[in-house]
């Protein structure tokens, strides 16, 4: 294990792992509501390492890391409008009822974890590619695991435990909100990103 990579894996992975996206809205609901908190983590922290991996491996065994990039991000624009549309008073997903409810919890984080492509931009494409070309892969992608770890850690102690009833009420009440603002500008950033690749000579 090299440590200075590791470290780097750390740094590299708060800063990309951070940046607000789909799934850490729903974390943030699961959070709020205390539904299911470590079990979620878990599924959070596991499909960022399975994603970063598979990056790794994926950018070990080709350079096209631009194309898949592209390719990435024109399903992310779709799967972005499609969350859009989707957005209703209860945020991103339909609250049901006993065991359909935590099923459906899990399969709605297992969804914009792994089925969301907007999350392989930040895993497969940057952290993945990023493992893919250091030196001591093993240890960069060690570092970004434990990034998501203390990002989803901290997520959950925020809006699961530090948070008032009365807080944790509101936040509930205006994520809907917050998140008819923030898929508008991921995909702009994503529509700007694939214009400046198409513009690449």
């Amino acid at each position: 294990m090299d440590e200075d990579t590791f470290f780097l894996g750390i740094a590299f992975g708060l800063g990309i792992i951070s940046i607000p996206s789909p799934k850490d809205i729903f974390f943030i609901k699961m959070c709020v509501l205390r539904r299911g908190l470590l079990s979620m983590a878990f599924v959070a922290v596991a499909s960022d390492a399975f994603l970063i991996a598979a990056g790794a491996l994926l950018f070990g065994m080709t350079s096209e890391i631009s194309a898949v990039g592209m390719s990435i991000r024109v399903l992310a624009v779709f799967y972005i409008v499609y969350l859009f549309l989707s957005i209703d008073r209860k945020g991103l997903s339909v609250d049901a009822v006993g065991s359909d409810r935590l099923r459906g919890d899990f399969l709605r984080m297992g969804e914009l974890s792994l089925a969301n492509p907007y999350s392989w931009i930040d895993t497969v494409v940057f952290l993945g590619g990023m493992a893919a070309v250091s030196t001591h892969p093993v240890s960069f992608i060690s570092g970004a695991i434990v990034a998501s770890v203390i990002w989803f850690v901290a997520l959950m102690f925020v809006f699961g435990w530090l948070l008032s009833e009365s807080m944790r009420e509101s936040v509930y009440k205006y994520l809907p909100m917050f998140a008819k603002i923030i898929l508008p500008i991921i995909l702009c950033v994503l529509v700007i990103e694939i214009y400046s690749i198409l513009k690449e000579p």
